[in-house]
């Protein structure tokens, strides 16, 4: 079986097609924790007949190359960053099982959900799947709660310096009903299993577990839960609103990663708290707008009548970006102390 783990070997030819579950993974509903467990799983999850590829650069690539021509995502560096660590050859290559031991594949990848239905499809019918053995994982969460928590992850890792502003003219992105529309066109209603990541978090599930259950796969619920928990730190957590702030505007100034350091060293001694968060009437405002498309996924895909997610409204501590005065002397102190270390490892460089 482990050597049936590497991939490389030849494709296998089988009477039956082997089933797909596609992970779509929307934007900050714990897509990136599922994968690293799912990964630490891998070779209990062939033993149940599961191939994973052996990294997620795998799926990534497939669903980029799925991405329209003309997106502007085409372009985005970590777009361009994955099109470079890896060839579609060989994530197709690394996506296949390479034994008739295995039954089903995942492919988990957040780039999924921005890719054309319509250009995926054939790509995954040339790697041998097929449509009608094909299941979709999607979580989906409130949508103001996934626009503050997406802001604060590209602040912290995409150097974005643009503030966070909800367009109703530009909101059709986090239309959920729309957006699984050409999955169910393509795969059929039957085969989309949503999952509220909202009511998932505050009942304290196990989300790995949740995902296996959707893609009817057997596991261990001990050893998902364990390695969920051991791997939770290593989660893309939200920055405070203090640090938020800082990284914002240094990111006007600053090359990507060059207060990097700084970020790290200032949370590891406690600077900054607070949570940033849109205003009530704006949050109040995106509730609405998507209320009728939210409840058309509850009745539709899970067959409730009513509404999809909580109407609870949480006042953040920080609705604007301004950087604290205290803050920034803290920040300026941590630099202070380390510009001695700075020197003494350049000047043992220079040597």
């Amino acid at each position: 079986m482990e050597d049936n783990l590497r991939p490389g070997h030849d494709v296998v030819e089988r009477g039956e097609p082997v089933r797909l579950c596609l992970h779509i993974g929307m934007p900050k509903t714990g897509t990136s924790l599922i994968q690293s467990v799912l990964q630490g799983l891998r070779p209990q999850l062939a033993h149940e007949g599961v191939w994973l590829p052996p990294n997620n650069l795998a799926a990534h690539r497939i669903a980029v190359e799925a991405f329209a021509a003309d997106s502007r995502l085409s372009t985005r560096a970590d777009v361009e960053a994955i099109r470079e660590a890896i060839t579609f050859e060989e994530a197709v290559a690394h996506s296949r099982p390479t034994s008739e031991e295995f039954t089903k594949v995942i492919l988990s990848s957040e780039y999924f959900q921005q890719c054309s239905v319509p250009l995926l499809l054939p790509l995954l019918e040339k790697m041998g799947f097929s449509s009608e053995a094909t299941s979709v994982v999607a979580a989906l969460r409130r949508q103001d709660r996934i626009l503050v928590s997406g802001f604060n992850q590209d602040v912290k890792a995409m150097h974005r310096s643009t503030p966070l502003i909800w367009d109703p003219d530009d909101a059709h992105q986090l239309d959920w009903y729309a957006l699984l529309t050409p999955w169910a066109e393509t795969f059929g209603k039957d085969a989309i299993k949503v999952q509220v990541f909202d009511r998932e978090v505050a009942k304290k599930e196990s989300l790995t577990c949740l995902f296996l259950e959707a893609c009817d796969v057997s596991y261990d619920e001990a050893s998902v839960t364990s390695l969920e928990v051991s791997r939770r730190d290593q989660e893309n957590a939200s920055l405070p609103a203090d640090l938020l702030a800082f990284k914002f505007v240094a990111n006007g100034v600053t090359r990507p990663g060059e207060v990097d350091w700084l970020i790290d060293e200032a949370q590891a001694r406690g600077v900054g708290g607070g949570v940033y968060g849109l205003a009530e009437e704006t949050v109040q405002a995106i509730l609405e707008h998507y209320r009728m498309s939210n409840r058309q996924v509850a009745l539709e895909y899970l067959g409730e009548d009513g509404d999809l997610f909580d109407d609870v409204v949480t006042a953040p501590t920080h609705t604007d970006l301004t950087v604290d005065p205290v803050i920034l002397s803290s920040l300026l102190a941590i630099c202070v102390a380390a510009q001695p270390r700075a020197e003494g490892a350049r000047n043992h460089h220079l040597r």
